[in-house]
């Protein structure tokens, strides 16, 4: 997305992580209560993990998103 986001861990936990290749181990844990940056134009990604995770995503518009190609996804 070409502007900035705020994410903000509303419940639970959220791994998220930078680059265009989305990588587990590289991923940080964000818990209930903390706020990050995701800066514009920066690949990134995000997983589950056991622990259910509910986060909000505030930027200023306009805004849109690229889909990084199938080959950067991690194999299952």
């Amino acid at each position: 997305h070409p502007d900035d986001r705020v994410l903000t861990v509303v419940s639970g936990e959220v791994l998220y992580g930078f680059g265009a290749k989305a990588d587990r181990a590289a991923a940080k844990l964000y818990r209930e209560g903390e706020v990050f940056l995701v800066p514009a134009n920066a690949p990134h990604y995000a997983f589950a993990t056991e622990v259910e995770g509910v986060y909000q995503e505030a930027g200023m518009g306009p805004s849109a998103f690229t889909r990084l190609p199938a080959a950067s996804a991690p194999n299952p």
